[in-house]
């Protein structure tokens, strides 16, 4: 027997991820009739969809047979967490939302780890997947990490769960170390998407042994096979990131050899370290640090999908307010270059290098504090401004002096034109100079 209520599409969306025990079927007759093929099962390619409460599955031989019956919508609700998510409000993520491609709209992100759970509510809408490797569920740690990711960067624009930083890329996982499948998804993407690579290895310290308390841990390009891995990406116009570990490390240290010095070699890749999520753009007492790291994120109290301290009991609606480490702050990072590449693609622009995003998001972001070196914090209020203001960022709509100062404040990120470092004042001279220095080179 199959009793079924037909929704409206744009209402299902929101509501029915929200339902743990469901079956979602693709429905040829909009009079709710079930389709002979139900296998597509999270296909919704019609105005109507019929959702189905799965009751009981019996298979006999070769046939299956099942019972339905309407789904209670309100029966069970994942509250909407949004308003605990303090690093989009951080990294002002509405400006970016609320411009064309800046939300991520045609990226791929792949991240690099051993597990996800692909069935989570919150990931309904922009199904992930997997590219390569294996989805390892041998270890839940593997998997809720991969969820926690996910969820940072495409939990579903809807009212409940998490919103993700870029929720419309295309994200896929790839469950392999990364030692042997960098240069192989390099190939498979194409120039401006990204790389999340959430690994880190044993380093010199403690003999390359991987320790409990994770001390000694640096960032995968260390190790030159890897290092070379992503440097072939990055060279192919791939955007790579690496988190700075959590092994307490200064990489400027001479053990490491110079490894980590940009002036020494470079791979490309974007650096990011770690920071609290209370006393903000202060490194954290575990996060890796130095010159070599660019920027850095929330390593303390983010709101994601994954573990199920926060909500649950079924596991297709774990979300969590503890995800933490190098591991939640690359992902903020990686979001943020998917929303750039995103609002360039739309604007009809070449999409940055990895080199030119690199140094771009940089541009009138909030410095670290205290000694240790984790980068800057993006923001999307500065980069969304130079981005609409100023879409061919090689500088050939800077046809006059006014748009000069606009630039320039953004450029320094000053909030009034006498903060600027012209020699104390902005005159045609200065604005000659700045166009000669902005010609010269890429930002």
């Amino acid at each position: 027997m199959i009793v079924a209520k037909i929704l409206d599409m744009q209402e299902a969306i929101k509501k029915i991820p929200a339902l743990f025990n469901f079956v979602p079927l693709h429905v040829e007759d909009p009079l709710g009739n079930l389709p002979d093929q139900f296998k597509n099962m999270y296909k919704y390619d019609t105005d109507d969809i019929v959702f189905y409460e799965f009751l009981k599955t019996q298979i006999d031989d070769n046939m299956l047979s099942f019972e339905f019956i309407p789904i209670p919508i309100l029966s069970i609700t994942t509250p909407n967490f949004r308003d605990q998510q303090f690093y989009l409000d951080d990294m002002n993520i509405e400006y970016a939302h609320r411009t064309p491609g800046g939300k991520g709209e045609n990226i791929t992100i792949v991240d690099v780890e051993y597990a996800w759970n692909f069935e989570h509510e919150d990931n309904f809408y922009k199904k992930g997947t997997l590219l390569g490797g294996t989805n390892n569920d041998a270890v839940s740690e593997n998997k809720n990490h991969g969820t926690a990711v996910m969820g940072m960067l495409c939990g579903d624009n809807n009212e409940l769960g998490v919103l993700g930083i870029c929720p419309e890329i295309n994200f896929f996982g790839y469950g392999q170390h990364p030692i042997s499948c960098i240069k192989t998804i390099a190939d498979k993407l194409l120039p401006g998407d990204i790389i999340l690579i959430e690994f880190q290895m044993p380093g010199p310290r403690y003999n390359y042994i991987n320790r409990p308390d994770q001390l000694g841990c640096v960032p995968p390009e260390f190790f030159d096979s890897i290092f070379n891995q992503i440097k072939y990406a990055t060279d192919k116009g791939v955007i790579v990131i690496e988190g700075a570990a959590n092994g307490e490390e200064n990489l400027d240290d001479p053990i490491y050899q110079r490894k980590f010095d940009k002036t020494f070699r470079d791979s490309g890749a974007i650096i990011v370290g770690a920071c609290h999520n209370i006393d903000k753009h202060v490194a954290t007492y575990y996060t890796g640090y130095g010159s070599i790291v660019d920027c850095h994120g929330y390593g303390f109290g983010v709101v994601t999908t994954g573990y199920g301290d926060l909500c649950g009991p079924e596991y297709n609606r774990y979300y969590t307010k503890q995800f933490r480490g190098t591991s939640s702050a690359a992902p903020m990072i990686a979001g943020i270059c998917a929303c750039v590449n995103g609002i360039r693609k739309a604007q009809g622009q070449t999409v940055f290098t990895p080199i030119e995003m690199r140094d771009f998001i940089k541009r009138g972001a909030v410095s670290c504090i205290g000694d240790k070196q984790i980068g800057s914090w993006p923001d999307f209020k500065s980069l969304v401004k130079i981005l609409t203001r100023f879409p061919d960022y090689n500088g050939d709509n800077l046809v006059d002096f006014s748009d000069f100062v606009e630039f320039a404040r953004l450029y320094n990120n000053q909030s009034t034109v006498a903060d600027l470092n012209f020699d104390g004042k902005l005159d045609n001279t200065d604005f000659d100079k700045f166009r000669l220095e902005y010609y010269g080179k890429q930002w």
